[in-house]
C-alpha cells in the first residue's frame, strides 16, 4: 500500500525517488510542495503523525536516540509532548557540545528552555531548567568567551534556581561558572572570593572532586594576584592526582588541563623552568587526547604560547599561535583567535619584525575588547607591546602603554607580572635623555622589590639582568656583578633558556 502511494506521487512529479528501491529516499519536488501538503492537514492530525513517528523511533530505532536526538526533539515538539521534546533537546545540546558544535548546541538548549514556558511552575520544572542552564554554559564559553554577557545571565539564573531547588550538587558547577566569568573579565578579587566560597563548601560537603576544582580555582586567582607560594600550594593539590573515575566529564577534565597550565606558569615564576615545561607538555598531551576544541584552545594558549613566551622560545610561540588561530577559525572560538593574534604579534616583534608585530598585537587586543576579555592578561600583553615599541625607537609611545598597564593593574588587581612592567619601564627610560638623571634606576629597584616580595625568581633574574646592564653602561661593573651573580647562581633549572643565557653572558663580560 505504501509503495503504491509513493509510486503515484512519483508519477505525479510531486516527489522524487533517490537510489534503488530497496534503499530509496523520497524528497518533495520543492519545499513549497512540502509546506502545502503539511499545512493541508488538521493540526490534530499533524500532531498524531508526529507522535507516531517519534514513538516508532523510540520503539524500533533506539540508535537514533543516541545519534540524532534532535530528530526526536523536533517530532515530540510538533506532537505537543513538551516533556519528551525537552528531554531530547537537552540530549541534542549535550551531544553537540561534545562535538564542539557550539552554535548547534546553543540552539538546541535554547529551544528546550523556550519549551519550558508551557510547563506549570513546580520544583521539577525548576530542576529541569537548572540542568539546561548549566549545560548551556560550556558552548557559550567556547563560542563567545569566558566574559560573555550571555554567560553572566546564564549563571545568574542558574544560581537563582540552585537556591530555589536547594540542589547543593548543582551549586558547584554554577559557582565554578561564576568564577570563570569574573576570572575571564580580569576581576581578580571577585574570582578569589568565589573560589574561597567554593572550596569552603567543597570541604564542608567532603566532596573530593569539588575540592580538586576549588583548589584549582583558588590557586589560579592567587597566581593572578601575585601570591605565588600559596598559589603553588593550591595548584599542587589540584593536580597531584589524576581525574577521579566518577568525574570524567569534559568540564572536569578541561578544568584539570587548565590546572596543569596554571601550575606550569607558577613553576616558571618560581624558577623551576624544567618542571614548568614538563607540566605544560602534560597539559597539551591531555588536551589532545580529549579531542575537545575549547580544552585544546586552553592548552595551546596557556602551555603552548604564553608559557613559551615566558621562556622566550619565539619559534614555538609562533607555531603554537598559528595552530591556535587555525583551531579558532575552524571551531569559531573568538576569544582564542584574539589571544592567538596577540601572541603571534608578540613573537613577530621578538623575531625582528616590530612594525608588523606591533600592529598584530594591537589588532589582537582590539579583538579581545570585543569578547569582554579586555582586562584579563592585558598587563602582560601591554608590557610586550611597550617593549616592542621601544625596539622600534618609539619610547614615548611605549611609556604611554605602560601607563595604561598600570591603570589596568590598579583596577583589577592582576599583579603577577607587575615586576615586568617596572623592568620594561626602566629599560625604556634608559633609552631617553632623562636616564642621565637616574630615572631608570628606581624602576629597576622597584622591579626587584616586587619580584622578591612575590617570590618570582624568574622575574627577579630579568630585573637584575636589565639593572646590571644599566649599571655596566655607567661603569659600575662591580656593583652590577654583585647584584646579578647570587640571583643567577640560585637558579638550578633551565640553564639553556635565553634569560639565563643572557645573564651568564653578561656576568662573563662583567668578570
Amino acid at each position: 500500500e505504501l509503495d503504491d502511494a509513493l509510486a503515484q506521487l512519483v508519477d505525479a512529479e510531486l516527489i522524487f525517488r533517490r537510489g534503488p528501491p530497496a534503499n530509496a529516499r523520497f524528497e518533495f519536488k520543492h519545499s513549497l510542495v512540502r509546506d502545502a501538503a503539511y499545512e493541508s492537514l488538521l493540526k490534530s492530525t499533524r500532531q498524531r503523525y508526529h507522535q507516531a513517528i517519534a514513538r516508532t523511533f523510540e520503539d524500533q530505532f533506539p540508535h537514533l536516540m543516541e545519534q540524532e536526538p534532535e530528530v526526536l526533539a523536533h517530532h515530540f515538539t510538533e506532537a505537543g509532548l513538551t516533556d519528551r521534546a525537552i528531554h531530547y533537546g537537552r540530549q541534542a545540546g549535550k551531544r553537540a557540545t561534545k562535538r564542539s558544535a557550539n552554535a548547534e548546541a546553543i540552539a538546541h538548549l535554547t529551544k528546550a528552555l523556550e519549551l519550558l514556558d508551557v510547563l506549570p511552575e513546580s520544583g521539577e520544572r525548576d530542576a529541569l531548567e537548572l540542568d539546561l542552564q548549566i549545560a548551556l554554559t560550556e558552548p557559550i564559553v567556547s563560542s563567545a568567551g569566558y566574559a560573555s554577557p550571555q554567560l553572566e545571565r546564564t549563571f545568574t539564573r542558574a544560581l537563582e534556581l540552585c537556591r530555589r531547588v536547594d540542589d547543593t550538587a548543582k551549586v558547584f558547577p554554577v559557582l565554578n561558572g561564576r568564577w570563570v566569568f569574573h576570572y575571564g573579565r580580569g576581576e581578580t578579587e571577585k574570582s578569589r572570593a568565589l573560589a574561597e566560597e567554593f572550596l569552603r563548601l567543597a570541604e564542608h560537603q567532603e566532596s573530593a572532586a569539588a575540592q580538586l576544582a576549588g583548589n584549582r580555582m583558588l590557586g589560579t586567582s592567587l597566581l593572578m594576584a601575585g601570591e605565588l607560594e600559596p598559589a603553588h600550594t593550591h595548584l599542587q593539590r589540584a593536580t597531584r592526582h589524576e581525574v577521579p573515575a566518577d568525574q570524567r566529564s569534559i568540564t572536569f577534565q578541561s578544568g584539570y588541563v587548565a590546572g596543569l597550565c596554571y601550575m606550569s606558569w607558577t613553576l616558571w615564576h618560581l624558577g623551576r623552568h624544567d618542571q614548568a615545561l614538563a607540566r605544560g607538555e602534560r597539559a597539551l598531551d591531555r588536551a589532545r587526547a580529549l579531542s575537545h576544541a575549547n580544552t585544546l584552545g586552553i592548552a595551546i594558549s596557556h602551555a603552548g604560547m604564553i608559557l613559551r613566551a615566558f621562556c622566550r622560545d619565539w619559534a614555538r610561540v609562533q607555531s603554537h599561535a598559528e595552530a591556535l588561530t587555525a583551531l579558532a577559525a575552524e571551531q569559531d572560538l573568538m576569544h582564542w583567535s584574539a589571544v592567538g593574534g596577540v601572541c603571534q604579534g608578540w613573537a613577530m616583534c621578538r623575531q625582528g619584525d616590530p612594525r608588523d608585530g606591533i600592529e598584530a598585537i594591537r589588532a589582537g587586543l582590539a579583538a579581545l575588547d570585543s569578547t569582554g576579555y579586555a582586562r584579563l592578561w592585558r598587563p602582560i600583553f601591554l608590557c610586550a607591546l611597550a617593549e616592542a615599541l621601544g625596539d622600534a625607537d618609539r619610547v614615548e609611545d611605549g611609556l604611554k602603554v605602560l601607563d595604561e598597564a598600570e591603570a589596568v593593574t590598579a583596577g583589577n588587581g592582576e599583579r603577577w607580572f607587575e615586576a615586568e612592567r617596572f623592568r620594561v619601564k626602566g629599560d625604556l627610560l634608559a633609552m631617553t635623555p632623562a636616564s642621565g638623571d637616574g630615572a631608570a634606576e628606581p624602576c629597576f629597584k622597584q622591579a626587584l622589590a616586587v619580584a622578591r616580595r612575590q617570590g618570582s625568581r624568574a622575574l627577579e633574574l630579568r630585573a637584575a639582568t636589565s639593572f646590571a646592564r644599566h649599571l655596566r653602561h655607567r661603569n659600575r661593573r662591580a656593583e652590577a656583578r654583585d647584584l646579578l651573580r647570587p640571583i643567577y647562581d640560585g637558579l638550578t633549572e633551565g640553564r639553556s633558556m635565553p634569560d639565563l643565557v643572557d645573564a651568564r653572558e653578561l656576568l662573563a663580560e662583567l668578570a
